[in-house]
């Protein structure tokens, strides 16, 4: 994800969906604690409770893991942008117009 241009709590992880051969939803693998092959960060904050916020310039790296039954396989992921970046889900140029890696 790019860094921030200015600072904000309205930005959550980047909704990525995988599909398997017959079009069917892959299930993403849920980590709890470290998975040494899937490594993420999260943007840096200022300020704390009510005042926190976003450091401008922060980064972050997310990593998803999704899953297929053997003898099948992922073949599209998506990217369609966080529901909350924006003031109304609707205004999500992504919705309809997702970005897609084809196998």
């Amino acid at each position: 994800m790019d860094s921030l241009s200015k600072a904000s709590l309205g930005i959550s992880e980047p909704k990525v969906t995988a599909q398997l051969k017959d079009g069917s939803e892959a299930q993403s693998l849920i980590v709890f604690g470290a998975f040494d092959q899937c490594e993420s960060t999260r943007f840096g904050t200022t300020g704390t409770g009510d005042a926190l916020t976003l450091a401008v310039g922060s980064t972050m790296v997310s990593c998803q893991v999704f899953l297929a039954p053997a003898r099948d396989e992922i073949k599209t992921v998506e990217y369609t942008d966080s529901r909350y970046t924006y003031a109304k889900y609707g205004d999500n140029p992504y919705l309809k117009n997702p970005i897609s890696w084809t196998k």
